[in-house]
């Protein structure tokens, strides 16, 4: 019920998000623990996988809004130091398009995930060569092959 009621929220909102989205910066998290990915799956939008991430605010360095947006999507705190910069790219799905900076953070342990739940609808860790098994977003797509010819 939720996820349908995301979509149509998606779709009436389209014509805010085309202007939003053509006029800022966005941020990419690839958190991997123990050959695991972090995928987040939001309640708004067309229900596809996606990796943590979100708009940078005017003025503030690009790692701190990854850094800021990890925190506040799943409650994983990292240092800006430890996110490593994968690659800044642009990407177009659905006719939005916007542009991102992808960042990678390898931790030690696998932590709890406390989902936004205004914005977050679902979790998953999953194996990289798992992820085709998912709808995923194509900057997900992205910054995954990115990182895996690394």
């Amino acid at each position: 019920m939720w996820r349908l009621a995301g979509k149509l929220g998606f779709w009436l909102a389209y014509p805010l998000l085309w202007v939003y989205l053509r006029f800022g910066w966005r941020t990419r998290v690839l958190v991997i623990v123990d050959g695991e990915i972090l995928l987040l799956r939001g309640w708004l939008g067309t229900g596809r996988w996606q990796l943590p991430g979100g708009g940078v605010h005017r003025g503030e360095p690009p790692a701190q809004a990854a850094q800021r947006e990890l925190r506040e999507e799943t409650g994983i705190e990292v240092s800006a130091e430890q996110l490593q910069p994968l690659y800044s790219g642009r990407s177009s799905s659905h006719g939005l398009s916007f542009n991102f900076h992808a960042y990678v953070v390898e931790l030690a342990a696998k932590p709890v995930v406390k989902r936004q739940a205004i914005e977050i609808s679902e979790s998953q860790w999953v194996k990289p060569t798992k992820v085709s098994e998912y709808s995923v977003t194509p900057d997900t797509n992205d910054c995954l092959d990115t990182w895996l010819q690394h």
